[in-house]
């Protein structure tokens, strides 16, 4: 019986490492949290529970185009 339940103990960890890989890699493809929030939703929502949400409300840098257009127009 024990040897049946840390079988199954090993494959739900293993499934929740992989499941944990995934959303890393997609987060990570994403890069800000103005993409995440328009491109997978669910993971904001989580993000948004789990830090704070002051960071999240700031806009960001990195996808301000015009600002970064108007720097490089400029030099």
């Amino acid at each position: 019986v024990i040897s049946v339940l840390m079988g199954e103990y090993c494959q739900v960890i293993k499934k929740r490492d992989e499941l944990r890989n995934k959303i890393k890699c997609t987060l990570n493809t994403l890069k800000s949290y103005t993409r995440i929030k328009n491109e997978f939703p669910e993971a904001y929502k989580l993000l948004v529970e789990k830090i704070d949400k002051e960071v999240l409300n700031v806009d960001d840098p990195c996808t301000d185009v015009e600002a970064l257009r108007a720097e490089l127009t400029a030099k």
